[in-house]
């Protein structure tokens, strides 16, 4: 499709989840902008982390909630930060829902593959 250029988006940088060369290390900034995405978003679910929470319970059921939110929220920073025009994601429903809060901090469109693709085709 001629996306050999495409420069490869890099999130940022946490210890003990990321790998060296696949993330970028963060300024001061990183936690003024992902509290404000995480508001925008998750208004009702608390950004630090769950009391009783363990590096061995983090993957449980319990927690799944706060960690699609935290997942979401750091992905749509990376795509904001890294000056992207179009949001492509299968989870549309939740982006789009919040499109009027994120758009203030950056993000312009968001889009399945299906439709991205069909974008720059057109």
């Amino acid at each position: 499709m001629g996306w050999d250029d495409i420069d490869l988006v890099l999130g940022p940088a946490v210890t003990g989840l990321s790998y060296i060369g696949l993330c970028k290390l963060v300024d001061d900034r990183f936690e003024v902008e992902v509290d404000a995405l995480w508001h925008a978003m998750f208004p009702n679910i608390d950004r630090d982390l769950p009391d009783g929470t363990t590096q061995e319970n983090l993957w449980s059921p319990q927690f799944k909630r706060w960690r699609n939110a935290w997942c979401d929220v750091h992905t749509v920073w990376t795509h904001i930060n890294s000056g992207r025009d179009i949001f492509v994601t299968l989870n549309t429903s939740d982006f789009q829902r919040h499109a009027k809060q994120l758009g203030p901090h950056g993000l312009k469109r968001v889009m399945t593959p299906q439709e991205a693709v069909q974008q720059v085709l057109s």
